[in-house]
């Protein structure tokens, strides 16, 4: 949009409420010229096939902040753990895990299981019954207003001395080099 539209209001009539962004991280520019051009802020998402929308921002009920995933929607518990499914310290990575069940309820966008897959299903979780926390295989850090910050695919990362380090933190350093041919 940013391309094919330099000035996106002097040419359309835009009443827009709301503007929702997954997959990707929308990022600062992208978020900027937003805010600018179109007069509303992006509100990320995160979810996945097998557990819907669970993270995310709402612009109308807290400050959406450039590349953070958001946070958790109420009505789902969601986690970051560790390996071994322990909850991880504030600013520490883990992985993002949902609750199966929210305070007594189930939760209504999770999977019930993979078809014929029991397997496959039993590997999706930490723990069983109701207090099953559904793995995403996705990495993230929660800061201390409880924004939680994408780091990558549990599969896609390297450790170097003890630490995880995701694809995006190389490849946002390698942007932001002087030597970068469009340097951040």
């Amino acid at each position: 949009m940013m391309k094919a539209v330099a000035k996106p209001r002097d040419h359309y009539q835009l009443k827009l409420r709301s503007i929702m962004s997954g997959g990707e991280a929308v990022g600062a520019t992208v978020h900027h010229w937003a805010r600018e051009e179109l007069g509303i802020s992006i509100n990320e998402i995160f979810g996945q096939t097998e557990i819907n929308y669970v993270v995310g921002g709402c612009s109308s009920v807290w400050p959406a902040r450039p590349g953070a995933m958001g946070r958790p929607y109420p009505g789902h518990e969601v986690a970051l753990l560790d390996e071994a499914g322990l909850p991880v310290a504030e600013g520490e990575v883990g992985e993002i895990c949902v609750q199966r069940c929210c305070k007594g309820e189930a939760d209504p966008v999770f999977m019930l299981e993979y078809w014929k897959n029991p397997e496959a299903t039993r590997d999706k979780f930490f723990g069983s019954g109701d207090a099953a926390w559904g793995r995403t295989g996705d990495l993230a850090r929660a800061d201390a207003d409880g924004y939680l910050w994408y780091q990558g695919r549990a599969d896609d990362m390297f450790k170097s001395a003890g630490y995880r380090i995701g694809p995006s933190e190389i490849e946002n350093c390698l942007l932001r080099h002087p030597a970068s041919p469009t340097p951040r």
